[in-house]
């Protein structure tokens, strides 16, 4: 991976909380590991197999970090209440239901996105259509299905 990773200063915060916490992991799960070579024959041993599956996702998992930490660019948040850029929170209404349901995202970079916690990337199509909008500017979401409508209802 050659890619440099745009992160706010709080991505890149949570990502080395991340770290300490695995590699912390990493010396519970090598633990574990000796305990389980102790009962004996490897090749029948539940304990010892779970034990190497963990310690090879956090492995795998650490690399990845450290080499997400190592390419960081910190990218500037937006305080901006005004206009919606990187950083901004955002409550959103959509527009195409009779309840005009809202929520509130964040907008984030591409490397700390997590939609289900409602941390939406600036390179999403819905990230890519609030930026620079301003509190009640409606935009327009195309997805495969339908096109949803949102209101920006505040800005942060």
């Amino acid at each position: 991976m050659n890619n440099k990773y745009e992160i706010t200063q709080n991505g890149l915060a949570e990502l080395k909380k991340e770290l300490a916490e695995l590699k912390n992991e990493r010396t519970e799960v090598i633990e574990t590991i000796k305990v389980a070579k102790s009962f004996g024959d490897l090749s029948e041993n539940a304990e010892y197999s779970t034990a190497r599956e963990r310690q090879t996702f956090v492995e795998s998992r650490i690399q990845d970090i450290e080499d997400r930490i190592k390419k960081a660019i910190i990218v500037d948040v937006n305080h901006n209440k005004n206009i919606i850029g990187l950083g901004s929170k955002v409550e959103i209404v959509q527009l195409n239901n009779s309840t005009h349901s809202s929520k509130i995202i964040e907008l984030v970079s591409s490397a700390e996105s997590d939609p289900l916690n409602g941390k939406i990337s600036q390179d999403s199509p819905l990230g890519m259509k609030l930026l620079n909008h301003m509190v009640g500017d409606e935009v327009v979401v195309s997805t495969p299905q339908k096109e949803i409508r949102y209101k920006i209802g505040k800005i942060m």
